[in-house]
């Protein structure tokens, strides 16, 4: 028994795989289009998006991404930010476009359906800052932390001075698929061993 406990701590220790990388500036600008976000596929591991905001309400950055049954999000750190001036706004809801208008919310000043929402900033970047906790407070996640599988899509504005981002999105394996993964893999290692 002692065995299937640490092989379980080890693979819970082991180091996260590189996720997904998407660069604006080398894979295409992200969709500003509220009813067909940029699809993006996340895998588990560390899963990076960066870009750029050229400043004003119609200049967005809007794109989805899927969560598979048996992985979660962990963690959104802010790795990198310039310009802004106060902060960009980070805002995310479940499913796979924005349920309104984000120019006009942004014009209005309100959004009209529950979305959470962060500013991101250089000062949030100095740190690494994961701000996967403060998106969850309220709705729609309700304190949902992690993120459980499912459909997910982010809006990315900046309506001042333009700014750059670099945002770290991380996937892993629930609790219980990492254990039947561990299980699974004691099985394979006494099996070899004997």
């Amino acid at each position: 028994m002692r065995f299937l406990w640490l092989i379980a701590f080890i693979s819970m220790a082991m180091p996260l795989s590189a996720g997904s990388v998407y660069v604006e500036g080398t894979n295409g600008d992200l969709s500003d289009d509220y009813l067909n976000p940029t699809s993006l596929v996340f895998t588990p591991g560390v899963n990076t998006v960066s870009g750029a905001l050229a400043g004003g309400a119609a200049d967005l950055d809007l794109f989805t991404f899927n969560l598979s049954s048996g992985q979660t999000l962990t963690e959104i750190k802010v790795i990198d930010f310039t310009g802004g001036a106060a902060g960009s706004l980070f805002a995310m809801q479940s499913g796979t476009q924005l349920s309104s208008d984000p120019v006009l919310a942004t014009i209005n000043m309100s959004f009209p359906d529950p979305i959470a929402n962060v500013l991101i900033s250089s000062t949030l970047a100095a740190s690494d800052f994961d701000i996967l906790p403060n998106l969850v407070v309220g709705p729609p996640f309700n304190f949902a932390n992690p993120l459980p599988a499912g459909d997910y899509v982010v809006w990315l504005n900046e309506t001042g001075a333009a700014s750059t981002y670099s945002l770290d999105f991380t996937v892993v394996p629930e609790p219980s698929t990492l254990m039947l993964f561990s299980l699974a893999s004691a099985v394979m290692l006494f099996r070899r061993r004997s």
